[in-house]
This record gives structure tokens, C-alpha cells and sequence, in this order.
């Protein structure tokens, strides 16, 4: 193999290495972005749960609220 043969071998050889090294790259950041969409989701999802239920839990004692003022007015 003469110097020009080897060069280009080598050329070709970075170049596939270059390329393997960038598609890893890619994927590594596509999957810490996609991790960090997930984690954003899933904060959100449980700021909504916690809200729900808190919401619900002030619903509750409102109704308790009422239903104890009727068995109130209902002794008197």
C-alpha cells in the first residue's frame, strides 16, 4: 500500500470514527432532554394532584361544615 492509499484509508477511518462519535453524541443529549421533559411532566402532574387535592380536602370540610349547621338547626 503506497502513502497515498494509507492516507486515504485513514482519512476514512476518522471519518467513520468522527461520525460514530457524534451519532453518540446526539443520543446522549436526546436522552437527557427527553429525561428532563419527563421530570418536568411528572412535577407538573403532581403539583396537579396535590392541588386536586387539596381542592377536594376543602370541599369536604365545607360539606362537613353544612352538614353539621343542618343537625344543628334540626336539635333546635
Amino acid at each position: 500500500m503506497n502513502a497515498k492509499e494509507q492516507e486515504s484509508t485513514n482519512a476514512k477511518e476518522q471519518e467513520s470514527t468522527n461520525i460514530k462519535k457524534q451519532r453518540s453524541t446526539n443520543t446522549k443529549k436526546q436522552e437527557s432532554i427527553i429525561a428532563r421533559k419527563q421530570e418536568s411532566t411528572n412535577a407538573k402532574r403532581q403539583e396537579a394532584q396535590t392541588r386536586k387535592a387539596k381542592k377536594h380536602k376543602c370541599k369536604k370540610k365545607s360539606t362537613n361544615a353544612k352538614h353539621q349547621h343542618t343537625e344543628m338547626e334540626k336539635k333546635i
